[in-house]
């Protein structure tokens, strides 16, 4: 998985490309935390992401509480329509995560 950080003003902005599954989740979640100590809002670009596996779906949801305890905002963008399957399944996930927003 290719994970990219950029930062804009108080956003991380994290584009994502390939799998965000078992073998990533450790690089996704330690960045997470690095840069939530010094932004508030996170943007999870998942335009080029081609899979997600349970472990995946851990992450969102750690990436969600961890933001929600800065008080934070998390924005979802490009989610292919086998990803947006996934995500009314993971009751939490949606009331306090915009999916499909701009980039």
């Amino acid at each position: 998985m290719e994970i990219k950080f950029d930062e804009h003003n108080d956003w991380i902005i994290v584009r994502l490309g390939g799998k965000l599954n078992i073998h990533s989740a450790q690089e996704f979640k330690f960045g997470i935390r690095n840069y939530l100590s010094s932004k508030k809002h996170i943007l999870l670009d998942f335009k080029d992401v081609e899979n997600i596996d349970s472990v995946g779906i851990g992450c969102l949801l750690y990436c969600q509480q961890e933001i929600h305890n800065y008080e934070g905002l998390l924005r979802i963008s490009g989610l292919n329509e086998q990803i947006k399957i996934i995500f009314p399944l993971c009751n939490g996930a949606q009331r306090r995560t915009y999916i499909n927003v701009s980039v």
